[in-house]
């Protein structure tokens, strides 16, 4: 499956936004899940950083990535972006173990928000080309990690 085909179907179970803008509702349920797969690797996590765990532990944490890719696949869907368009850029080598990973994700994901809240605050919500593109280059580093957290994991 492309991620665009991935894109298409997973529209298709988005149904509210609950009241506030779509692109705030899946920004939103974009940190939530990436906070809640920090605190499962951080609290999976030994005293020397190293994870050790069990299938039941890596499966949980495999479903939060998975849900965070949905989310992801609605911010790119309400700005208009194909899922494919976002490339998978960044060099593995800079990484620094699983836990480090998890935190950095987070960070990241913070940025995402952040770029959209002031999409409604200072742009009264019209996309400009270079917020666009910010939040474009923030999601193909969430992306990355999202792809090499899980092939990590298993």
């Amino acid at each position: 499956m492309t991620g665009n085909e991935y894109q298409q179907l997973s529209i298709q179970t988005s149904q509210r936004s609950y009241g506030m803008p779509t692109i705030a509702y899946f920004a939103l349920g974009l940190a939530g899940e990436a906070s809640e797969f920090l605190e499962k690797t951080l609290m999976l996590s030994k005293p020397t950083g190293l994870l050790i765990l069990d299938r039941d532990e890596i499966n949980s944490a495999i479903s939060e990535l998975g849900d965070m890719l949905w989310y992801f696949s609605g911010i790119l869907y309400e700005m208009r972006v194909p899922f494919d368009v976002i490339a998978f850029s960044r060099d593995r080598s800079e990484r620094g173990g699983m836990v480090r990973e998890a935190a950095s994700l987070m960070v990241k994901v913070g940025r995402i928000v952040e770029l959209i809240k002031k999409l409604y605050r200072d742009d009264l919500g019209e996309m400009s080309s270079a917020r666009q593109k910010a939040i474009e280059i923030q999601m193909t580093e969430v992306l990355t990690a999202i792809v090499a957290l899980a092939r990590d994991l298993n």
